[in-house]
């Protein structure tokens, strides 16, 4: 049978394959983080102890190595922590911080890839009383009206001395549907 024409299902349990240790420098995990997602993790709070349950299960308990299919359920779980990682630093970036590492303004994400979202729209609690505004404090809400009631892009641009594309920037900023 060629690779690919069967489904998993269909197939057998691979047999054990490798170590735990083997495997987390296989998946390039710290090696204490892949014997968590297997065998769980202990600790304690203010309340006592408690244990956290294991997220990836062996086929046979009593062997420690992990299977097949235990390795591709690791390789995944690693992609999601590498991924969360990059999706809470993409969060963290737009936030500006004083000297005390107190937040003091922040530029929403306006945009899916916010790899290379500009950052022309701001949130600052000492500007504008807080409202979301585009350089020299234009609330994005006038620009986005003026928008709506039927004026060009070029023309609000012009009006405000800002680019062409700060205003689409801040179009789309507007346009970004609200949290239920």
């Amino acid at each position: 049978m060629s690779c690919g024409t069967s489904s998993l299902r269909d197939r057998p349990e691979r047999p054990a394959l490798v170590h735990p240790p083997g495997a987390a420098h296989y998946l390039l995990v710290p090696a204490s983080t892949l014997k968590s997602w297997v065998s769980g993790h202990r600790y304690v709070v203010a309340s006592g102890p408690r244990f956290w349950q294991p997220l990836i299960e062996r086929s046979d308990r009593k062997d420690s190595r992990l299977s097949f299919s235990n390795l591709i359920e690791a390789h995944v779980l690693s992609a999601l922590q590498k991924k969360k990682s990059e999706i809470l630093q993409a969060y963290w970036e737009p936030v500006e911080w004083d000297l005390r590492g107190l937040p003091i303004r922040i530029f929403p994400l306006t945009r899916f890839d916010y790899r290379n979202a500009p950052r022309f729209v701001m949130t600052d609690p000492i500007v504008a009383f807080g409202r979301s505004v585009i350089e020299k404090a234009i609330k994005t809400s006038v620009i986005a009206e003026r928008f709506k009631a039927g004026e060009s892009i070029e023309g609000i641009a012009e009006d405000y001395d800002l680019e062409a594309s700060e205003v689409e920037e801040d179009i789309r900023y507007e346009a970004l549907p609200l949290a239920a």
